[in-house]
Formats: C-alpha cells, structure tokens, sequence
C-alpha cells in the first residue's frame, strides 16, 4: 500500500491549521476547567444553604416545631430575617450556577463548531492534488543526523531531532515504503506497524500506521497507533506534521490512554517550531483537563513550561 506524502505547501497549510486547532480546541478547556471547579465550589455552598434553610424552616413553623430544635421565645423574628436572607442568597448563587453552566455549554459549542470547521478545511487540503516537488521520505537504512535518546519512544533509541529531509526533483511524487499489514486482528496489525517503531524503521512504521488507521478507525488501539505516527514525524524532526497528528490525535480520541501524551508532544513541536505561546497553553490545557495523568507526563508538562517561562 502505498501512501503519498504532502507536497510542501500542503504540510505548511496543515501545520497552520494545527496552531489553530490547538489555539480553538485548548484554550477553553483551561477556562472550563475553571468554571467546573467555580460551580462545584457554588454547588457545595448551595448544599450548605440549603441545610440551614431547612433547619431554620422546621424551626419557624407555624405549630410543627422540630422536637429536636426548640425556639425559644421571642427568637422567631430574627429568624425569620435570617431564613430570607438565605432564601435570597440561595437564589443569588442558583443563578451564578446556571449562568456557569450555560457558558460551559457555550464553551463545549464553539470548541464542537471549530473541530467540524478544521476537520473540513484539513480534509480539503489532503484531498487536494499534489504539487510538484514533494517530499523525499527518509528510507530505511539512511543515516540520521543529530539523534539523542527521546524519553518517551519505547526501546530502540529513537532521535528526537532529524536531519531535514532533501526535496524530491521536480515532478517527483514521494511515497511511503509499501507495506502489507498482516491482515488478522486489529492487535496483530497494531503489533506489527509497533514493531516497525521499536526498530526505527521510521518511514515503513509510517505507513504502517496510516494502515492501520485505515482499516481499524474504531479499534480501542486507534488512539494509541494516531499518537505513535505522531511520533514517526516527531523523532525525523518533522514538528510541523507531528503538531497536525498530535492536534488530530488529541481531537480525535479524547479518552484514549494516550491523550495526555498527545497533548505533552503537541506541546513540544509547538515549542519546536518557534510558538511558544501556543505551547505553554497546550500544556496549561493538559494539565488541568487530565489531572490524574501519570506522573511522568504532569511532570514533563511542568518542567516544559518551566523551560518555556509560561
């Protein structure tokens, strides 16, 4: 199965829809993470409220005194001062909730409009016919430049920088190594594109992934084979396309096991690619969307910003 690359100015307008994406998709979720820990705090005070309210109805009732709570003589004005204003203040912070909840659904509209929006103008792009002078892959056997140990990649020391790749000569269209997935389950074809990962054959992982995403779109592996061909642009110094993968990924499979990843290495080819701003929200968004994230990844995120002076 072969599978074209890009031409340049493609992966140029991608990449620019990536920043886009993470600018639409992970600016609100730090706002939201905000606003739902606003209206839980509300919502305990609420509860609060609520009890003393009907402490102090039980406690003023006309001939149903609580047996428990004795009012003593005289006491009833004042507490039926104190009852209103609680009324009045349960009503106050009802409508605070609902007013958070309404710009919470707010939020999740704009971020749902924007993902259709992306998902349509990068649609068109990779769709689009190729230019000329695409995109020389690295083969397999070519010597890498300027390779150190990527924490993250599994065993097999994997660079995290990349020599750039040479263009293609004029009329050229680069393609993939083909490669033939097993073809039995989604885990054997998810364990042979990983093997591929594990022994740095880059290009043919690649592809390897891209097949398996095509044939296994629903598969409970899909999130975690979208983030490792993330990765197969990542450790070739391709941050630009590693942010469209990573960005999709993210977008694509918000529950999956990796999506805390996805989020750490967008944050890291944001960096890579001079938008530092973009980068420090990306792991701002990461941070407070995945609080039981391992730790090795909250604590990257941290030293990332750290590095960064978000």
């Amino acid at each position: 199965m072969q599978f074209p690359r890009p031409a340049p100015w493609r992966g140029r307008a991608c990449a620019s829809l990536a920043l886009a994406l993470a600018l639409g998709l992970l600016a609100p979720l730090s706002t939201a993470a905000a606003q739902d820990s606003t209206i839980e705090a509300l919502s305990q005070q609420l509860d609060r409220l609520q009890r003393e309210v009907q402490v102090l109805q039980r406690q003023v009732a006309v001939g149903q005194p609580a047996t428990d709570l004795k009012v003593p003589e005289g006491e009833a004005g004042p507490l039926l001062l104190r009852l209103n204003d609680l009324e009045n203040t349960l009503r106050n912070l009802t409508g605070r909730v609902e007013e958070l909840s309404h710009r919470i659904d707010e939020t999740n509209g704009r971020v749902d409009k924007l993902s259709a929006q992306v998902d349509t103008r990068i649609g068109a792009l990779e769709n689009a016919p190729a230019a000329a002078g695409g995109e020389k892959p690295l083969m397999s056997g070519q010597k890498e430049g300027g390779v150190r140990v990527l924490g993250t990649m599994p065993q097999g020391a994997a660079p995290e920088t990349a020599a750039p790749v040479e263009s293609a000569a004029p009329g050229q269209t680069a393609a993939l190594p083909a490669v033939q997935l097993p073809g039995g389950s989604a885990k054997e074809d998810y364990d042979y594109a990983f093997g591929l990962l594990r022994q740095a054959d880059y290009p043919r992982a690649e592809a390897a992934l891209k097949a398996f995403l095509e044939a296994h779109p629903k598969d409970e592996l899909a999130g975690n084979a979208k983030y490792w061909l993330g990765e197969t642009f990542y450790v070739r110094g391709d941050y630009k396309q590693a942010a469209v993968v990573f960005a999709e990924g993210f977008k694509d499979y918000p529950d999956s096991s990796k999506a805390p990843d996805n989020l750490l290495k967008l944050g890291m080819s944001l960096s890579n690619v001079g938008e530092r701003g973009d980068a420090c929200k990306t792991y701002t968004a990461l941070l407070a969307r995945y609080p039981n994230a391992a730790a090795t990844i909250r604590q990257r995120a941290e030293r990332e910003k750290g590095r960064l002076g978000c």
